[in-house]
């Protein structure tokens, strides 16, 4: 092969294996990339199931605060008609009737013992027996109204502790209320704080796979120079094999001619012309 074109063999060889070098750095350089984003991508996976568990957790919970809300309202609204039923049972019961009573007996006991122990006309006498019957009404009435107005005080009471006890629980169930709002608020602020953590890796993630793009894009641009570079030097070698072959078959067709001819010196001009051509070549040596 001549020498000019041997160097440019050899100059394409070198640029060849230079842009192989840059392009399998870059590849590397871009596996790195794809490698740091993909991680990027898994953690932003593991944020989103973390996420959608919290949400899980915070519907189950915000479940268990309305159950709660209900009994607790539920509690209320009966304190309120145990209340008003206490009002309207203190609204019936006479509290003054057994002062009543107590007086409307003594009357009748005065009344009896005057009867029994002092004279009276048949007149005054007969006054005292009428006030004595109709007294002795008025106390069987007063004393089932006394009656009532006990049974009603016992219901009342019964009422108020019932309505104790209903505070309590409402109470109870308020603050259960209280702590499941403050354990929403809780999932709330976390889902935020991993929602705000997500927004910022895939924006990092993004950024990875643009970079990942852009060297994967200078890679493949080295490797279609290195692809050319490959031609061309397929393409020196081709030339140069071939004009190997032309000058290696012209030589031997001289040799041929030349041992068919008696006198080396009679070879026709032709021969000669090609002989030099292939010694200016560095082809042969004579």
């Amino acid at each position: 092969m001549p020498r000019k074109r041997r160097s440019e063999l050899q100059a394409a060889e070198e640029k060849y294996r230079l842009l192989v070098e840059r392009r399998d750095h870059l590849n590397e350089v871009a596996k790195a990339i794809r490698e740091e984003r993909d991680a990027l991508h898994a953690r932003m996976r593991e944020l989103i199931e973390d996420i959608r568990t919290l949400r899980e957790e915070k519907a189950k919970v915000a479940e268990e605060m309305a159950r709660a809300k209900g009994e607790r309202d539920s509690i209320r609204a009966k304190i309120r008609e145990m209340r008003t039923l206490r009002r309207s049972l203190r609204g019936r019961a006479d509290r003054g009737v057994h002062e009543k009573l107590r007086e409307t007996e003594e009357r009748l006991r005065t009344l009896e013992d005057n009867l029994q122990t002092m004279p009276h006309s048949r007149d005054e006498e007969n006054r005292i027996v009428e006030e004595i019957r109709a007294l002795t009404h008025e106390v069987e009435r007063l004393r089932a109204l006394a009656a009532e107005v006990e049974r009603i005080v016992g219901e009342v009471g019964r009422i108020e502790e019932a309505i104790q006890e209903m505070e309590r629980a409402a109470q109870e169930k308020h603050e259960e209320v209280q702590r499941l709002y403050e354990k929403i608020r809780e999932y709330g602020e976390k889902i935020q704080e991993l929602s705000r953590e997500v927004s910022h890796l895939r924006a990092e993630a993004d950024k990875k796979h643009q970079e990942y793009l852009k060297t994967r894009e200078k890679a493949d641009a080295y490797h279609r120079k290195a692809m050319e570079m490959r031609e061309k030097i397929i393409e020196i070698r081709g030339t140069a094999r071939a004009r190997r072959e032309e000058e290696l078959r012209a030589l031997e067709e001289l040799r041929e001619r030349a041992a068919e001819l008696e006198d080396p010196e009679k070879m026709d001009e032709k021969a000669k012309e090609l002989i030099e051509f292939l010694k200016k070549r560095g082809r042969v040596e004579l």
